[in-house]
């Protein structure tokens, strides 16, 4: 019960808090290099006569 009792008496603190990991969240996020669609190579097949 002391982590309740903390959040209640130190709502700003908790308020900062929250926003800090949010603003971190979502700055880590966007400079996340993922792609969504990979690079798509179709496999070829070459048939030689003589």
């Amino acid at each position: 019960m002391k982590i309740i009792e903390i959040s209640t008496r130190r709502r700003v603190t908790i308020a900062m808090f929250t926003i800090a990991v949010l603003l971190f969240g979502s700055v880590s996020l966007s400079r996340l290099k993922i792609n969504l669609l990979p690079e798509l190579t179709y496999p070829t097949l070459t048939v030689r006569t003589e």
